[in-house]
C-alpha cells in the first residue's frame, strides 16, 4: 500500500482513500498492539486477475485451426473483449441451446 506522508511537527500519513493518521496516533497503536491490547486484523489479499466466476477458472487447453483463431480473433477485437472471453460466452451459449 503506498502512503503519503506530510512533514512537519503535526505530520500526517495519507492513505490512498484520503484517510489520515498522525504519527501520535500511529506509535500509540503501535504499542497498544506490541503489548497486546489490541489485535492485528488479518487481511487476505488476492493476487492476480479478478475472478471471472465464483469459482476458480480452469485452465483447458484445445486444438484450433489457424483460420478459426483469425475469425475468433477478429470477432473479440470487434467486441471489444478477450479471445478467452469470446470463447466462454460462445461455449455457455452453445451449452445453453
Amino acid at each position: 500500500m503506498r502512503v503519503k506522508t506530510v512533514s512537519g511537527k503535526n505530520g500526517k500519513i495519507v492513505f490512498p482513500d484520503g484517510s489520515t493518521i498522525s504519527h501520535a496516533e500511529l506509535e500509540k497503536e503501535a504499542d497498544q498492539w506490541a503489548s497486546g491490547e489490541i489485535q492485528a486484523k488479518t487481511i487476505r489479499q488476492l493476487v492476480g486477475r479478478p475472478r471471472l466466476g465464483e469459482d476458480i477458472g480452469k485452465v483447458m487447453p484445445i486444438r484450433i485451426e489457424p483460420s478459426l483463431i483469425s475469425e475468433i480473433d477478429r470477432r473479440a477485437k470487434r467486441e471489444g473483449i478477450s479471445r478467452s472471453a469470446l470463447v466462454r460466452v460462445a461455449i455457455a451459449k452453445y451449452l445453453a441451446s
